[in-house]
């Protein structure tokens, strides 16, 4: 690069600084609202854009109201700069655990894109999101399968206990056959895996039973969602017109996803909310404190998944504090069929959810494009329900008759 272009550069991003205020520096840019951001990126010029994507990634990656599209361009540069510096430490010789795993967690994002390329082939994939030393170096990675940018249809998967950044391959896996059951190959859909949170895993597992973790990645996801909402605003395709907007959170995610939506917070960015094999509701006692309508808020539940009977019969019963059980009458969420699947030891059915070819996907992928009223119902499960299966430590389900009776 020469010095003529280095100084070009170096002028473009002072300019695009005082475009914050005269003599703002790129801390400054940290300290705006989402939608303060997205005004400011809009006014910038094309040079000033570039220049500044260049000079400032790790702001840029993360800033809430850009363009799905500008952020990844960010987040891929750090990406490849974690490569290739961790992979030199480590070859130099520095056999460190935080060497090696600044290694493995981008290296577990880089697969996580390239398991999107290659199951939705064509797809826009867009790193979102990226920090490998967040959350005591678990990691954040967020991934989208599908142009975030002018999707009308867009699903936020919340994944639960046990994720981190090193689980991106799985849980993009996750989001792409979701994309392509909703139809994405033929336009108009993404889906994004948030891994956006400090979500029980390894030592600290024993959260699950709490809910500490679920309410402070609640707010994050609130966070993130209306940065999300502020860039698509400014690009003119956030109105309803133009977005559908949907969050599923499976597992102890149902829960933060319960928490994000708590007192209606959501109610004015999203359009359908999905539980999947909910250990509880978290902040929301009824389907309705969501703010957008029962009818809109869905719950998938195996009836043989042991995580997905620890919700209470009321929000102040359930297991740890996480809430009541969304499959019941009393939550009035829509319950869907999502029977199916291999049962795995001791939580039984709670994994397939995403399964290709199961019920679970098929109403997932009718949620997701907009078709929420086409979805295969099942019976809710009714108070005595929940309380005789905590009660006698086993689990008692109208899906099991649905199941029997071949409906």
């Amino acid at each position: 690069m020469t010095t003529a272009t280095n100084q070009e550069r170096a002028g473009s991003v002072r300019s695009a600084l005082d475009k914050v205020r005269p003599g703002a520096s790129p801390p400054d840019l940290l300290g705006m609202t989402a939608t303060e951001r997205a005004r400011w990126w809009a006014g910038l010029t094309p040079t000033e854009q570039v220049s500044v994507g260049l000079a400032f990634p790790e702001i840029i990656g993360v800033g809430q109201g850009l363009p799905a599209s500008v952020r990844d361009r960010a987040n891929r540069l750090l990406l490849d700069r974690d490569l290739a510096q961790a992979q030199a430490v480590v070859t130099l010789g520095d056999r460190s655990d935080d060497a090696r795993r600044t290694l493995r967690n981008a290296q577990s994002v880089r697969a996580g894109l390239v398991k999107a390329q290659q199951t939705a082939p064509g797809a826009a994939v867009t790193l979102y999101a990226y920090d490998p030393h967040a959350f005591g170096e678990d990691g954040k990675a967020v991934v989208a399968v599908g142009d975030l940018d002018s999707a009308r249809n867009v699903a936020w998967l919340v994944p639960g206990a046990g994720t981190e950044i090193s689980t991106t391959p799985g849980n993009v896996q996750n989001a792409a056959d979701l994309y392509k059951q909703a139809g994405g190959e033929l336009g108009d859909v993404a889906v994004v895996t948030w891994i956006g949170y400090d979500a029980p895993s390894g030592a600290d597992l024993g959260a699950i039973v709490g809910t500490g973790s679920a309410r402070d990645g609640g707010r994050m996801l609130a966070d993130d969602i209306g940065g999300f909402i502020a860039a698509r605003e400014q690009l003119g395709v956030g109105d309803d017109d133009h977005l559908n907007l949907g969050l599923i959170g499976h597992s102890y995610g149902s829960t933060t996803v319960g928490w994000a939506g708590d007192n209606g917070r959501l109610s004015g960015a999203l359009d359908t909310v999905t539980m999947l094999g909910s250990p509880g509701a978290g902040g929301v006692a009824t389907a309705d404190e969501f703010g957008i309508g029962a009818r809109n808020v869905f719950v998938g539940a195996a009836s043989d998944d042991a995580i997905g009977h620890l919700g209470g019969a009321t929000s102040t019963t359930g297991i740890g504090g996480l809430g009541i059980d969304p499959a019941t009458t009393a939550f009035g969420a829509q319950r869907f069929r999502a029977e199916g699947g291999d049962l795995a030891p001791v939580v039984g059915n709670h994994s397939s959810y995403f399964q290709i070819g199961s019920e679970s996907l098929e109403n997932l992928g009718r949620i997701v494009s907009g078709r929420g009223g086409d979805i295969t119902r099942e019976n809710r499960r009714s108070v005595a329900d929940v309380v005789a299966g905590q009660l006698s430590g086993g689990r008692r389900d109208p899906a099991v008759d649905s199941r029997k009776a071949g409906r």
